[in-house]
């Protein structure tokens, strides 16, 4: 069984949840609410925002608690700069023995605007290109594909 685990301010990581678990008729949770057992899973993916170049503290602290032998995919998004993030994620779980198999990050309209608001065509383009990755991620992970993130420089 696979669980798709969440956590969204915004609406981006829950709809990115949301379309993973109806492709892969999996069970989604917030991760602010799950009170069930991670063990009871097969296979966990976990969807997250990149808050400051990271994972926000309620996913990091979600994500080291993991079993350890439960093969693990993570998706991230972003709306400005990944930077780093993903390759971040990677080495977070090599640090907790987690069973890593693959890492993806997917671009979504930026939702940090305190000064000004993207342009709608802007965010037209930018959920077009997300739903193809998004689609790509879920092909990705239904074969079980291993995809992780390069050392940066």
């Amino acid at each position: 069984m696979t669980g798709i685990f969440y956590y969204s301010s915004t609406g981006n990581s829950l709809y990115i949840a949301k379309r993973i678990g109806a492709r892969l008729s999996a069970k989604v949770f917030c991760i602010l609410n799950f009170q069930g057992e991670v063990n009871q899973f097969q296979k966990i993916i976990i969807v997250s925002p990149v808050y400051s170049f990271g994972l926000p503290k309620h996913v990091y602290d979600f994500f080291i608690s993991l079993p350890k032998t439960t093969a693990v995919h993570v998706v991230l998004n972003y709306g400005g700069m990944l930077g780093g993030a993903d390759y971040y994620t990677y080495q977070l779980a090599k640090t907790h023995n987690i069973n890593i198999r693959s890492i993806y990050a997917v671009k979504m309209p930026e939702n940090f605007t305190l000064t000004f608001s993207s342009p709608r065509f802007f965010n037209r383009i930018i959920l077009k290109s997300a739903e193809k990755k998004i689609n790509r991620i879920i092909d990705n992970i239904k074969n079980d594909r291993e995809f992780l993130p390069p050392k940066k420089k």
